[in-house]
């Protein structure tokens, strides 16, 4: 099993009400935030597990945020190419 420090972190992107200025960045260490249109804000940071997680989610209840939307956002894998995929070749199909 690994420990915390062999886990690779996964980025969060955690939507809130309201529209946050630049000075909850200090309040919220590491993560940054992003005011957007239609008042709401964007806090995105990394974790390395559920239990960091639900600390920072925790200490968001306990500025009195309120929680819309909690979302990781993953790498997106490689595009694959498929080779030397069978053809059929249908009565008429001269390719």
């Amino acid at each position: 099993m690994p420990t915390d420090s062999e886990r690779t972190p996964t980025l969060y992107t955690i939507e809130v009400a309201g529209q946050l200025s630049t000075l909850w960045d200090e309040r919220l260490d590491t993560w940054r935030v992003a005011a957007q249109p239609g008042g709401t804000s964007l806090i995105t940071g990394s974790v390395r597990d559920q239990t960091e997680l639900y600390g920072v989610l925790a200490a968001l209840r306990n500025m009195g945020l309120t929680l819309l939307r909690v979302e990781p956002s993953f790498p997106t894998p490689p595009a694959t190419t498929v080779l030397n995929e069978p053809h059929i070749i249908t009565e008429g199909d001269e390719s």
